[in-house]
């Protein structure tokens, strides 16, 4: 679980991915218009059983299928 000051999310995710506007940032967060990116992390991520959420604008968590 991720507790940052009030921030609350990732419950029972197996990673927590911090993107803060890293090279991550476009896999993960659908604000930088990077639709083929995240589309393609979620097909891999699928294909291994898993899901991403993204939890605010600067991380996200992966949870198990």
């Amino acid at each position: 679980m991720m507790s940052v000051g009030r921030e609350n999310y990732g419950h029972e995710s197996v990673l927590i991915v911090v993107h803060d506007g890293g090279d991550q940032a476009r896999y993960f967060n659908l604000d930088y218009e990077q639709y083929e990116a995240h589309e393609r992390m979620h097909a891999h991520l699928e294909q291994l059983g898993l899901y991403a959420e993204q939890c605010t604008g600067w991380y996200s968590a992966v949870y198990a299928r």
